[in-house]
């Protein structure tokens, strides 16, 4: 399962905001290498990669303190993705057309979430590796992060 955290210092432009980080494993579980996959069809931004709304998005659901992310994206993109649309069977919750490449569930401090952008940032890294240690990857600008915008709220194509 894909590790998720809220960190600061994502962004150098205000070191202090903070961003909820989604670590997948490219060379891990479908869903990860999926996700994994998707950059291509982002658009460089900076010093990162952002995808499209009309592409892919981030679902957050915030119970209580446990923060359930899908990560989502139109069928369309498997061109470029190491899977198979069948292999994803669950559909978003916004768009039924669009299907749940990935979800993980982690324990925040509702507080904090309170506080955290809008956008997600998603990492690729090894299984096992920590929120210090993405985050110090992106600092150093040693590889770029994928942000993804929050699910749409108006008519998709």
């Amino acid at each position: 399962m894909a590790d998720a955290w809220l960190c600061t210092g994502i962004d150098p432009d205000a070191l202090d905001d903070t961003f909820l980080v989604v670590a997948v494993d490219p060379d891990g579980p479908v869903g990860e290498c999926a996700v994994a996959g998707l950059a291509v069809w982002g658009s460089e931004a900076g010093q990162a990669v952002c995808v499209l709304q009309t592409d892919g998005w981030v679902e957050r659901t915030l119970d209580g303190d446990q923060l359930t992310v899908d990560l989502v994206a139109y069928p369309r993109l498997f061109s470029h993705i190491p899977a198979e649309v069948a292999e994803f069977p669950d559909r978003s919750e916004v768009d039924p057309d669009a299907v749940r490449l990935l979800r993980a569930v982690v324990t925040v401090d509702p507080a904090a979430y309170e506080l955290t952008s809008e956008a997600t940032v998603v990492f690729e890294a090894p299984a096992g590796t920590s929120a210090a240690e993405v985050v110090a990857t992106i600092q150093a600008r040693e590889d770029w992060p994928v942000i993804y915008a929050p699910a749409p709220t108006g008519p998709q194509d």
